[in-house]
């Protein structure tokens, strides 16, 4: 199977990516402004290498992935899913995350996600996927979410990952936000080091990613 996988930069890490077409089935009103749109009408490969991204997603398991980290010079201990895209899109995707996970454990998979707004989704994901030491979650959120659920991910102890208003530093639950370093303060890569935020372990977070 042909590796597409890509080292995003910006992160410091390996990371996949699905297309948005098919995958983001649990958008908001604050997606219509999704970031991709401009990169997408500027490299118009993007395209195309999701088509090559969903097959490749479609046949990836474990053991084909820790084959992939194997062979690669950067750090290999924190990955990625889905910088574009959605990583639990159905069902088996959960299934398909947790084979992976639990084939790769010497490696942190960090999964940004909105499959958290279906109450189905939401649950297989909380029983398959919260045990594994090495997932991190965090729900996908924006200024569009309302107060009931922001009550919910937390009653739910999941972490969440904030983007939309700058100024805002309070959740509705009345919780301080933790502040990116890697986008409040432009640290490119922080992410393949950071002991905080999105990769902090047994304990919840809100992580408020400033605008790009």
């Amino acid at each position: 199977m042909k590796d597409e996988t890509r080292f995003c930069k910006d992160i410091g890490m390996r990371v996949t990516d699905r297309s948005r077409e098919k995958t983001c089935v649990w958008k908001t009103d604050a997606c219509k402004d999704c970031y991709n749109e401009k990169l997408e009408k500027v490299y118009k490969k993007m395209l195309t290498k999701d088509i090559r991204n969903d097959a490749f997603w479609n046949a990836l398991n474990g053991s084909e992935l820790k084959s992939i980290l194997s062979r690669k010079k950067h750090q290999t201990s924190r990955f990625r899913f889905q910088t574009r895209g959605e990583t639990f899109s159905v069902k088996q995707d959960v299934f398909k995350v947790k084979e992976i996970l639990e084939s790769n454990p010497d490696t942190v998979f960090w999964i940004p996600t909105r499959g958290w707004r279906n109450p189905l989704m939401k649950r297989l994901i909380e029983k398959e996927i919260f045990p594994l030491v090495n997932a991190r979650v965090l729900a996908s959120t924006d200024e569009t979410n309302l107060s009931d659920e922001w009550k919910d991910l937390k009653d739910s102890n999941w972490s969440t990952m904030y983007f939309g208003d700058d100024q805002q530093r309070i959740t509705p639950n009345g919780d301080k936000h933790f502040l990116c370093p890697k986008t409040h303060k432009d640290l490119k890569g922080h992410c393949a080091i950071c002991k905080a935020g999105c990769f902090r372990n047994n304990k919840r977070v809100d992580v408020h990613l400033k605008a790009h």
